[in-house]
């Protein structure tokens, strides 16, 4: 039973990886300060954007795949946008220049 269970830790963690891909998200999901975290343990954390279940329990499920997918992107557009630097001197919300009085 050790060895299916192993198979779908891979086909889950395969899913999330390709679902992390086809969102553009172009850092390792492991890399320090990602919101997603260690993609291992991630895995396998109830979440509360998943009802309390984990991703692989979404994953098992009818239409899983979907929902794990807006989980992710909802992490990864939170990640995008705190990691976001505006340019000095202008507002975040716009773009304007606001250096000069």
């Amino acid at each position: 039973m050790a060895a299916s269970s192993g198979v779908s830790d891979l086909l889950a963690l395969a899913t999330i990886r390709r679902i992390l891909l086809e969102l553009g998200h172009a850092l390792q999901p492991e890399a320090p300060g990602t919101l997603v975290g260690p993609l291992e343990l991630w895995m396998r954390v109830p979440r509360a954007q998943l009802d309390g279940l984990s991703p692989m329990q979404v994953l098992a499920g009818t239409g899983g795949e979907e929902r794990v997918r807006a989980c992710i992107a909802e992490l990864v557009q939170v990640v995008s946008t705190t990691t976001d630097d505006p340019p000095h001197g202008s507002d975040s919300r716009d773009g304007k220049d606001r250096s000069s009085p």
